[in-house]
């Protein structure tokens, strides 16, 4: 049960990291994509 428990926090903090990180990025890309477009 312990093992699982501790995959299971590993696994969810892996995703939150992989979302945060995706969000990023994404946000990096717009604003680029924006100051490109306007300059």
């Amino acid at each position: 049960m312990l093992i699982s428990w501790a995959l299971a926090k590993v696994f969810v903090t892996g995703f939150t990291g992989l979302s945060i990180y995706i969000y990023l990025l994404k946000k990096g890309l717009a604003a680029s994509f924006f100051l490109f477009t306007k300059s």
